[in-house]
């Protein structure tokens, strides 16, 4: 099956890079990926990386992308979500990934409840994870609230008001109060969500994953 995929990445010069695309896998270990990214503020892609992928019985996956990127993760036993992270291979760098399965049947209104979210973001070679609640409205709106976590400095984040758009497979997108459009994906059932990106020129790369 489909899915999209966000993630984020550190190259050994500090680049950082956060990106969506997708993920088709075709149940026998190959899969495709289109992947867009930000890389410091800089739109980099599409890329089409080979993907190879295995599952074993207790859902422990590993999976690599162009025969070297090594992954490694876990897949939940209904599909919806996968993490993985790595790269395993000695001299590859650091990389995150969570896949949403792609499908079902959406609009505005299936964003319609708190999500957990957490995420990291990256500027001008400082990080900042965040973890709060994303409480929307089910009509385009939503509020954010949380603690942001500043390499060490603690505080309040929000509420900061933010729109939101689901279409009819789950593509979302989130767009900040400066502009910026994280773009990403609910899975299937609506249970779990991604967004990353953005693409805007001068933009922060970030990622965050949401699940209700």
């Amino acid at each position: 099956g489909t899915y999209v995929v966000g993630y984020f990445t550190i190259t050994p010069v500090g680049a950082t890079t956060s990106g969506y695309g997708t993920m088709t896998f075709d149940g026998a270990g190959a899969g495709t990926a289109q992947l867009r990214g930000n890389q410091e503020g800089v739109a980099v892609g599409p890329t089409s990386p080979v993907v190879a992928y295995s599952v074993a019985d207790n859902g422990d996956v590993a999976l690599s992308l162009d025969g070297t990127t090594a992954l490694e993760g876990g897949v939940l036993a209904d599909g919806e979500l996968a993490v993985l992270g790595g790269a395993q291979g000695a001299g590859e760098d650091p990389l995150l990934i969570v896949l949403v399965r792609q499908g079902g049947s959406h609009d505005d209104s299936s964003l319609d409840s708190p999500y957990f979210l957490v995420g990291i973001t990256e500027n001008a070679g400082f990080y900042t994870s965040f973890t709060g609640t994303l409480f929307a409205d089910g009509a385009g709106g939503a509020e954010l609230i949380g603690t942001s976590n500043a390499e060490g400095l603690v505080q309040i984040s929000g509420p900061e008001a933010v729109t939101t758009a689901v279409g009819a497979d789950g593509a979302l997108t989130l767009t900040t109060p400066s502009g910026d459009t994280f773009t990403g994906s609910l899975s299937s059932d609506g249970r779990f969500g991604v967004l990353s990106g953005p693409l805007n020129a001068g933009s922060n790369p970030g990622l965050f994953l949401m699940l209700r």
